[in-house]
């Protein structure tokens, strides 16, 4: 069984069928239905249904199923089958979905929450030609549909009646437009956390966004601070797996929203270089620099968006009128540092950014011995993103010295491949000796063994010694001897 050209699971078929034999409404919903539709194999096969989670419960009571109680409270459970969990949720309505009102609260452009929220009369259900639809809140499918965030998610499927879709999500996905299901603002309102999703789908699947949604949140973004912080770092990641130019987008449109999660950045905007290597402000150059991002490195994303915040405290201006920001790549990071505890960054994104923040405007030679000691120093994953984040800082700055950055670049990343043909050893695993080998020649254990694996290190990565096991216990020897006639 298909939905438009993708095949559904026959787990997935299985459970259906359960519920309709039982008489249970049952259909596929959400982001699945939104996906086959765009032809890609969804990750989740989501189910809505009319049963209880009692009740379903009952219908997959033998085996091979098994039902996990996980979300029950919001009617939500889990229904395994062959080790893959399908998650199966009752029909939700308009009173029991938990709402973020205003409780009082008057934002610039819109209502308190005693007042309904405004509508706009193009977002109330229309069918094709303009005229209104019928009611849909009387059809517990449609009220829970609408209930949802977008209309390309509000859209159902079932074998028995097709695809379900009140709301136009199908139309909508056509012309790549993200809006929602009825009012922005209610939907908006009743979780925050959307405003966020909005700016995902958005740089994800290239949507543009509905006026009514846009002016939605500008005006709602305020009510983020009733979110819990561990939702918003969750959705703040996925946003910045988008590509580097549509995260750029929707941090240009959105600047408001990007400040109210991360007020570090608001000095940046508008903030004039005064310096002939700059052609934009600090927020514009960060802008350009994501957007010469490659967009499968969410660290790399981060890095970028944090690089220059220590910018606009550490200008300075010469008296030819040159501005200058000595030190601001240390201040950067400890602002980084405050940012990613506050968002709870789980700590090897935290560390691999700082690290990239640090080191970003550091000069590296193009040479061997350079390189070497780089690696060394930050790994070779790390330096790979190093190389990408100058050429992307590279990209975000006056283009008239584009030529003489891209060749220094290109020298640094010629000097690399030379290193990696080579195999040379940068790092203690690759040193041809280890901690058992000094000990065999009559090191002892401790501070004075590491001292020497070292300097042994040292020497390797400075081509004064080359990696060879035999050369390398005769230099470790030697030095052990020095020491004890310095002893006697």
């Amino acid at each position: 069984m298909k939905i438009k050209n993708i095949e559904i699971p026959e787990d997935v078929e299985r459970i259906l069928s359960r519920f309709h034999e039982a008489d249970y409404a049952a259909y596929l919903v959400g982001g699945c239905v939104r996906d086959c539709l765009m032809g890609n194999m969804p990750h989740d096969w989501d189910i809505c249904t009319s049963a209880t989670p009692a009740q379903v419960k009952q219908v997959f009571a033998d085996k091979p199923y098994t039902v996990v109680p996980a979300g029950i409270k919001h009617g939500t459970v889990m229904v395994v089958v062959h080790g893959r969990p399908y998650e199966i949720t009752v029909f939700r309505k308009k009173s029991t979905v938990k709402k973020h009102l205003l409780q009082g609260r008057k934002l610039p452009g819109t209502v308190s929450a005693a007042s309904p929220a405004p509508v706009s009369p193009a977002l109330e259900n229309r069918d094709a030609d303009g005229a209104f639809c019928h009611t849909y809140l009387d059809n517990p499918l449609y009220e829970d549909l609408g209930l949802r965030d977008f209309t390309v998610n509000s859209m159902a499927w079932s074998p028995e009646e097709g695809l379900i879709d009140p709301y136009h999500g199908e139309r909508d996905l056509a012309a790549a437009l993200l809006r929602c299901a009825g009012s922005a603002y209610e939907r908006l309102s009743e979780d925050p956390l959307r405003i966020l999703r909005a700016l995902r789908f958005a740089a994800h699947f290239s949507f543009s966004i509905d006026p009514e949604l846009d002016t939605a949140i500008h005006e709602l973004y305020p009510l983020l601070k009733d979110v819990a912080v561990e939702r918003i770092t969750s959705e703040f990641y996925r946003f910045m797996q988008s590509s580097g130019v549509k995260v750029a987008e929707m941090l240009r449109n959105y600047p408001d929203v990007a400040c109210f999660l991360v007020p570090e950045l608001k000095p940046l905007i508008g903030f004039d270089q005064h310096n002939h290597h700059h052609v934009y402000d600090v927020w514009e150059h960060t802008l350009k620099a994501m957007e010469a991002c490659p967009d499968n490195d969410i660290v790399l994303k981060f890095t970028i968006l944090f690089h220059d915040m220590g910018k606009a405290h550490t200008f300075t201006m010469d008296n030819q009128g040159v501005g200058h920001f000595y030190g601001h790549a240390d201040v950067s990071k400890t602002l980084c540092k405050n940012i990613m505890n506050r968002l709870r960054f789980d700590g090897k994104t935290e560390e691999e950014v700082m690290t990239l923040v640090e080191v970003h405007d550091a000069r590296v030679e193009p040479t061997t011995r350079s390189i070497r000691r780089w690696l060394n120093r930050i790994g070779e994953e790390q330096f790979r993103r190093l190389l990408q984040m100058k050429r992307c800082d590279a990209a975000g700055q006056n283009p008239v010295y584009w030529p003489d950055r891209d060749a220094y670049i290109s020298s640094l990343e010629k000097a690399f491949e030379e290193v990696k043909a080579q195999d040379a050893c940068f790092s203690m695993k690759d040193l041809a000796v280890k901690g058992s080998d000094l000990i065999a020649v009559g090191y002892e254990r401790g501070a004075i063994l590491g001292k020497c694996l070292k300097r042994l290190l040292d020497e390797v990565i400075d081509e004064r010694l080359p990696n060879d096991k035999q050369v390398l216990l005769s230099q470790a020897v030697f030095w052990l001897n020095q020491a004890d006639r310095v002893k006697e």
